[in-house]
């Protein structure tokens, strides 16, 4: 079945797909060459809880040369404790402001911890990483200018 058809709006769905492509294009060329970094992108506190390398997320900081911090196990969503073994394998520590509302409140707690101390620590518009399907058009424009901020952030440290 042609995209969108089902619902009669197969020019509508082609247009949105060429939109993705197009800016998936773009920022695939803006992010080609850039040094890999590990990051920890939470999702949500008490417990602390993370995403795996098999979600859509993941796959989304991979485009920005940001691979997730790999975990034992196979769940997508494990609960994660903030200590050295896992800190130490982090360039960067991302909030998300969804499903759990990080705020800036819980980046200046943070990076008030002694084991994060030299990392990364940042929010993260949760939108931009995990919704998928039209959203993921304006995400691929908000990808590089994510990557951008981290990489200052990590110049100032």
């Amino acid at each position: 079945m042609v995209s969108g058809g089902i619902f009669g709006r197969a020019s509508e769905s082609e247009g949105l797909c060429r939109r993705f492509e197009d800016a998936y294009a773009r920022a695939r060329s803006a992010l080609t060459g850039l040094a890999r970094l590990r990051c920890l992108y939470l999702i949500w506190r008490d417990p602390w809880m993370t995403v795996s390398a098999d979600t859509y997320i993941a796959r989304a900081l991979a485009l920005a040369g940001l691979d997730v911090v790999r975990l034992p196990g196979e769940r997508r969503y494990p609960e994660v404790t903030l200590d050295m073994p896992l800190l130490d394998r982090t360039d960067v520590v991302m909030l998300s402001t969804e499903p759990f509302r990080f705020r800036d409140r819980d980046v200046t707690t943070l990076r008030a911890l002694p084991a994060l101390s030299g990392k990364a620590v940042t929010l993260v518009d949760g939108e931009m990483t995990s919704w998928y399907g039209s959203r993921a058009i304006a995400a691929m424009a908000a990808l590089p200018e994510l990557r951008a901020h981290i990489d200052r952030l990590r110049g100032r440290l």
